[in-house]
């Protein structure tokens, strides 16, 4: 369903959000699988703000650019 957590959309502003939105399919799924496989809380709370801050500056999250 692609559903954003609730911790990724308080991290994502309007503009990081826009970016989001116009992301593929996969590059979301994929993003969000990679921070639900995260083991430990600060390591979640790395990849939500690797996701944020890509967003924010119109990127994909480093693992996920080509």
């Amino acid at each position: 369903a692609l559903t954003i957590p609730p911790d990724l959309d308080a991290a994502l502003t309007d503009a990081a959000l826009a970016t989001w939105d116009g992301y593929p399919r996969s590059i979301k799924r994929a993003a969000l699988e990679w921070i639900k496989t995260a083991k430990t809380t600060p390591t979640r709370a790395a990849r939500i703000a690797e996701v944020a801050e890509s967003a924010a500056q119109g990127l994909r999250p480093k693992p996920f650019r080509r």
